[in-house]
Parts: C-alpha cells; sequence; structure tokens
C-alpha cells in the first residue's frame, strides 16, 4: 500500500468520532475495562489523585495526550524529582497521560525486557461482523522503551488464525532478524500466548465504540492474559506490510468499499 492509498484509509473514520481514539485519555475512559491497569490524566485530575498513583506506582509511564508512534513516550520515577508537587506541576504543562507499567509476559518480555512488545491488528468492521485484515508483533530494541518501528524497533508478521510469527523481524531500515539481535531469542515460529483472548478482547472493546469501523488495535500480553494498550483510528499498515513483502491495497480496498462510512466519504 502507498502512501496516498494509506491516506484514503485514514479518511475512513469521520474526525469527530476519530477524536475519541486520538485523545488518549478520552480513549482510556472509553476502553477502561479493558485495560486492566490503573492510569490518570494529570491535567484533569487533581494533585491528591495524583499523589495516590504515585504511592501505588513509584515508576510509572508517561505518553503525550495527543502523541502517535510512541514519540514522548518515557518512564519515570516519582523518588527522581525534588517534590510530587513539582512532578504535577510539570505534567500538567506536558498534558500527558500516566499510566502503571505493564507486566508482560515471560515468552514476549524475552524478547526485549526493556520494551512492552505488543501485537498490532488491524480490524474493518464490514457486514455486521469485525474483520482482522493483518496481524503483526512489534518488539523494542537496544534498551528503548518503546516498541515502535520508529523508536529503533522490528515487527514481524502473525498468522491470524493461530498467533504464529510468520516472518523475520524488520526493522525501519528493512533489516530483517531470524534472532533478536540484542537478546538473541528467536523470533519466527514464536507463538503469542491466549491468541483466542487477544481477538475476544478486540472483538468486545470494538462493540463498546463502534464509530469508527477501521482500528489499529494494540494489545499486550500480561501472565493472566490480553489488556489493551491503545485503540488508533488512523493506523498505518507498514507495520504489517513490510514484514511479509505483501501489498495489503487490495485487501483493505475489499474492506473499505463495504463500509458504508467508506463509500460515502472515499469512493
Amino acid at each position: 500500500m502507498t502512501i496516498r492509498r494509506q491516506r484514503k484509509l485514514f479518511l475512513v473514520n469521520e474526525p469527530q468520532h476519530r477524536l475519541g481514539l486520538d485523545d488518549k485519555n478520552e480513549m482510556n475512559r472509553i476502553y477502561a475495562e479493558f485495560l486492566g491497569r490503573d492510569w490518570m490524566c494529570p491535567s484533569e485530575d487533581t494533585l491528591p489523585q495524583f499523589t495516590k498513583f504515585c504511592e501505588a506506582h513509584p515508576v510509572f509511564v508517561v505518553k503525550p495526550r495527543f502523541g502517535f508512534g510512541g514519540k514522548g513516550v518515557y518512564m519515570q520515577s516519582a523518588a527522581n524529582e525534588d517534590s510530587i508537587e513539582g512532578l504535577y506541576a510539570r505534567l500538567v504543562r506536558e498534558d500527558v497521560v500516566v499510566e502503571e507499567v505493564i507486566r508482560q509476559h515471560p515468552a514476549l518480555e524475552a524478547l526485549h525486557p526493556d520494551s512492552v512488545n505488543t501485537v498490532r491488528l488491524n480490524t474493518f468492521y464490514t457486514d455486521d461482523s469485525l474483520d482482522i485484515l493483518s496481524a503483526a508483533i512489534r518488539i523494542g530494541n537496544n534498551g528503548a522503551v518503546i516498541d515502535n518501528r520508529s523508536g529503533g524497533g522490528m515487527a514481524a508478521s502473525l498468522d491470524i488464525a493461530t498467533g504464529l510469527v510468520s516472518t523475520a523481524a524488520v526493522d525501519k531500515k528493512s533489516n530483517r532478524y531470524i534472532l533478536h539481535p540484542l537478546t538473541g531469542q528467536q523470533i519466527v515460529g514464536l507463538q503469542v500466548p491466549f491468541w483466542s483472548e487477544i481477538l475476544s478482547l478486540i472483538e468486545a472493546a470494538y462493540r463498546v465504540y463502534p464509530k469508527c469501523s477501521y482500528i489499529g488495535w494494540d494489545v499486550a500480553v500480561t501472565p493472566e492474559g490480553p489488556v489493551l494498550v491503545e485503540a488508533n483510528g488512523r493506523a498505518e499498515v507498514g507495520v504489517q506490510q513490510q514484514p511479509d513483502q505483501i501489498g495489503k491495497w487490495p485487501l483493505y480496498k475489499r474492506a473499505m468499499n463495504l463500509s458504508a462510512q467508506a463509500r460515502s466519504e472515499v469512493f
């Protein structure tokens, strides 16, 4: 799929509906039952609430409220600041969401322990059903806390039926890896744990907010099962197209033509 065609794909969801996913604070509210972790938005919550959050989670994840591609995500230790009041004031100015650190499944942690290595599933709602068009696993590298390719990570294709990794992992520079270059863990053939539960999670999550017909779901897997990390209303396709080098436009175009929103807004 070319960039021009991907832009057409991004037009499928109406902007006013997509805003519920672009705003991470609002997105967490919408999908709260699927997150499996504590979170808050300092600019909308009080200092006492933030203090209580830090007491429960001395180290936490900070995400720009309207960020994308993993940009600006970092780990924060409350103990590294002079005061909770000062930390709270800074995070309010930064307009971020703070979240409890996800404890991931050992099978995925072994690939790259410094990042939460997530599954990305791009779905389209067509003919009264949720269709999974493509799936990939993203893996961090070089000690980065994010798994995005833009941050030095890599991605490998997943078999939708089984959750098995079906290709080598590929980074942004098109380097291909059968083994992880840092940890030496084998990537090809890895079974993503709780695969059927992952599919059930995104099906249930879609029913909560059916206003966007095209969504890219980022799912982490904990020892107890899957949790939703994010839902993206403008999910790019490169993360799933580059690893297997199979163009995805025919598949996505068909789904777009089956969508009532796509027929009225794009074609």
